[in-house]
C-alpha cells in the first residue's frame, strides 16, 4: 500500500493535553474530527505507547490546542518530540489548565477545547476516542496549521 497518499489528507495539528491527578501532560497529534453538533462531540487519534494516551484512559479528559499557522517548531518539539515519561514538558513554560485540569495553550492556537471522554475504540496502533465537548474557545481568527504545511516547514529546517 502507498501511505504516502495520507499525507494529501487535509488534517491539522493540534495539541493535547490532560491530566491524572496533579500530573499534567501532552502530546502533538494530527488526527481529529468533529463527529456530531448535537451535543458537540469530538473524535482524536492518539498513539496506544503515549503516556497522554494512558492518562486520558484514567481520568476521562482531555483538552484540545488547534495549532494555527504562527506555531513555531520549537512548540511543537517541546510537545511532540520528548515523551513526558521523562521530560518535564512544561517545564518554564506557561500554561494555563482547563475546568478538569487539562492543559491547553492560549498562544500560537485559533482555540481550544475540553472534552469528557464517552467512548474510546482499538484501533491496533492507536486508540480512538470520542469526547463530548464541555467548553470550546476561539482565541484567533488566524487559519489553522495544516498537517500538510507542518511537514513542508519541518523538512526545509536545517539538520
Amino acid at each position: 500500500m502507498q501511505n504516502f497518499l495520507f499525507n494529501k489528507i487535509a488534517s491539522g495539528v493540534y495539541m493535547l493535553g490532560t491530566c491524572d491527578g496533579n500530573k499534567r501532560n501532552a502530546c502533538v497529534i494530527d488526527s481529529c474530527m468533529h463527529v456530531t453538533f448535537q451535543p458537540a462531540r469530538v473524535a482524536i487519534s492518539v498513539l496506544k505507547t503515549n503516556l497522554t494516551t494512558e492518562m486520558i484512559q484514567k481520568s476521562g479528559v482531555f483538552s484540545l490546542s488547534v495549532f494555527d499557522r504562527s506555531v513555531q517548531i520549537e512548540t511543537i518539539a517541546r510537545f511532540g518530540f520528548q515523551s513526558g515519561r521523562n521530560a518535564d514538558k512544561f517545564g518554564g513554560f506557561e500554561c494555563p489548565s482547563d475546568s478538569n485540569g487539562c492543559p491547553y495553550l492560549k498562544e500560537q492556537v485559533c482555540g481550544m477545547l475540553s472534552a469528557k471522554v464517552i467512548s474510546a475504540i482499538d484501533m491496533g496502533t492507536h486508540l480512538l476516542f470520542v469526547g463530548e465537548v464541555q467548553n470550546a474557545e476561539v482565541f484567533s481568527n488566524r487559519a489553522p496549521e495544516l498537517f500538510t504545511e507542518y511537514q513542508r516547514e519541518l523538512n526545509s529546517q536545517p539538520n
